[in-house]
């Protein structure tokens, strides 16, 4: 199936369009989170040849459900740090049962993404190519009521003004290893622009060090996925928080994200034993079979 080429406005207004179609009372997490889920698939993600768009539009409501959980396991072996990060989007999927009316909602949403173009968007194999759009801060700003996004003063910058000011600001393509922080980032408009802007200059973001936050837990978790999608690298802090009451976002998000990878590999060399004994044991019992043979 062809990548469809859409805007990302165009695309959030479908979306949404599906999700209130389905008259079902949870919060926009859900849809958020089923777009962000799929918006972390490349068409390298699957094997034999198949196509993703083709394989997601087989897939009844259950066994969707069960694909998405699956692919949040394989994003946290890629990047745990920003994986743990975008957990407000995730969090619905933690029913193990989740009610009939909410995995028809979940199915109409993802039909809608990615028949919308989505994979257009987020999953196109060139990495220039997903750095030109912001899929998520799209569909974040119109699943908001207006009266949330005064109250939240969320207001995102349009792509052209942050490309202006970017351009601005980067006269020159700045060394590997300097530092990009933006702690208003709302989705990460802003940084998607420099990082476009390093990609076209040859240099490759995955160079860089990056900071984003933002007051809005959905927003933060966005700029995570979007973290993802751009590939800004390993070098990444998220956090969520009042930057004007407390200004050591990035500080408090290094030392979160130094817990995370400590955890993670202590599980990965837990793991690691398990295997390694389980693996004994086997050539083990081969042997007594031999031996009593």
């Amino acid at each position: 199936m062809p990548l469809a080429r859409t805007t990302p406005y165009k695309l959030a207004e479908k979306i949404a369009a599906a999700w209130h179609a389905s008259n079902i009372s949870e919060a926009i997490a859900v849809p958020l989170g089923v777009t962000a889920t799929l918006a972390l698939l490349g068409q390298q993600d699957l094997h034999e040849g198949r196509d993703v768009a083709q394989h997601v539009l087989g897939l009844d409501a259950a066994a969707l459900y069960g694909f998405l959980r699956r692919l949040w396991a394989h994003a946290w072996l890629y990047d745990p740090y920003l994986v743990s990060c975008c957990r407000p989007l995730a969090a619905w999927l933690d029913a193990e049962e989740p009610a009939d009316e909410l995995l028809r909602a979940i199915h109409a949403v993802a039909r809608s993404a990615v028949t919308g173009g989505l994979l257009g968007l987020t999953g196109h194999p060139d990495p220039v190519e997903r750095c030109h759009y912001d899929a998520l801060g799209a569909l974040l700003t119109v699943l908001r009521s207006p009266g949330d996004r005064h109250a939240l003063a969320e207001h995102h910058s349009p792509p052209d003004l942050t490309a202006l000011l970017v351009q601005l600001a980067l006269l020159e393509t700045p060394a590997a290893g300097r530092s990009f922080d933006d702690c208003a980032a709302g989705t990460g408009g802003m940084i998607r622009a420099a990082a476009l802007m390093l990609r076209l200059s040859g240099a490759d973001p995955a160079d860089y060090r990056w900071s984003m936050g933002d007051l809005d837990p959905l927003a933060a978790a966005c700029c995570a996925v979007n973290a993802m999608i751009w590939g800004l690298g390993s070098h990444v802090l998220i956090f969520c928080g009042d930057t004007l009451a407390s200004g050591n976002g990035p500080a408090l998000a290094a030392r979160r994200r130094r817990e995370v990878l400590d955890r993670f590999e202590h599980l990965a060399y837990a793991v690691a034993g398990l295997q390694a004994v389980i693996e004994a044991g086997q050539i083990i019992t081969r042997a007594a079979r031999r031996d009593a043979a």
